[in-house]
C-alpha cells in the first residue's frame, strides 16, 4: 500500500478545472498507451480514501482531492469519447460526500505506479431510484443522479457509479478481483435498491450479474444511455 500512497502524494493538488484538464489528459494518454505486461498485472492492487488515510479520523482534503485526480486519470483513460467520460467537479462532489464507495485499482508499471481502473457507487433518494425505474427518458444529463450521505437507517437506494478497467487488465484475474471486491464494498452497505447507467456491452453484461434489468433510457450531451434499476 505505501506504494500507492506514494503514488497519491506525487499528484499535484489541483482545484480549478483548467489546470485539472491540462493535468490529467496527458495523463490519461499515457496510462492508455501504456505497454502493460504479465509481471505488471502481478502487482495489481487497491486502495479507497480510507486507506490512504490510515488511521486519520479525518479524511485530509488534499489527499482526498489527488485521489479524485488519479480516478478522473484512469476514468478518461477508460473512456475515450468525451460524452462517456466524468468531469472533475462532478466526480469531486460524488467521492466528498461518500468516499467509502471509491476504489481505485492500480499496478506497478516499470518505474512508477499507475492507476488501472476503479469501482465507485453512493447513496442516491428514493426520488432519484423512482425517476431511474419509472421514468429515465426525463433525466436529461446524468449528473442529476446526485449522490447523497449514506443514512442512519439503511433505507438509502445505491447508484452504482462505476465499474471499469483498462482493456489490458480485461478478462483477467485482476479484472475479477476488481468485480468481487465491489460486490463486497456494494453488499457491506444497507441498500433497498440498486440502479446503474450503462455505456458499453461490457458494462451491460456486468451490471447484469448484479441482478438488475433495463429500465429504459437517458439522455447525456445528447447520447442515449440504458437505465438499469433492481427490483426492491
Amino acid at each position: 500500500m505505501e506504494h500507492i500512497v506514494n503514488m497519491l502524494n506525487a499528484v499535484p493538488d489541483l482545484r480549478r478545472e483548467k489546470a485539472v484538464a491540462a493535468w490529467a489528459e496527458p495523463e490519461a494518454r499515457h496510462i492508455a498507451a501504456f505497454d502493460f505486461n504479465p509481471a505488471h498485472m502481478e502487482s495489481v492492487a487497491s486502495i479507497t480514501p480510507r486507506d490512504a488515510a490510515r488511521t486519520a479520523l479525518v479524511l485530509d482534503p488534499a489527499l482526498l482531492n489527488r485521489f479524485v485526480l488519479c480516478l478522473l486519470a484512469v476514468d478518461w483513460a477508460c473512456y475515450t469519447e468525451p460524452a462517456n467520460r466524468e468531469d472533475y467537479l462532478h466526480l469531486h462532489q460524488a467521492v466528498t460526500v461518500f468516499p467509502k464507495g471509491f476504489r481505485l485499482w492500480t499496478a506497478n508499471a516499470d518505474d512508477r505506479v499507475l492507476p488501472i481502473g476503479y469501482t465507485a457507487f453512493h447513496p442516491i433518494s428514493p426520488a432519484t431510484f423512482a425517476l431511474l425505474r419509472d421514468a429515465p427518458h426525463t433525466i436529461t444529463n446524468r449528473h442529476k443522479i446526485t449522490p447523497q450521505s449514506q443514512t442512519s437507517s439503511g433505507e438509502q437506494y445505491c447508484y452504482l457509479y462505476n465499474i471499469g478497467i483498462l482493456p489490458w487488465f480485461h478478462r483477467t484475474e485482476a479484472s475479477r478481483a476488481l468485480l468481487r471486491a465491489f460486490r463486497e464494498d456494494v453488499d457491506a452497505v444497507p441498500y433497498r435498491g440498486l440502479a446503474a447507467i450503462v455505456v458499453s456491452p461490457d458494462g451491460k453484461r456486468v451490471i447484469e450479474r448484479f441482478g438488475l434489468r433495463q429500465s429504459g433510457v437517458i439522455t447525456h450531451d445528447g447520447h442515449e444511455e440504458l437505465a438499469y434499476v433492481s427490483d426492491q
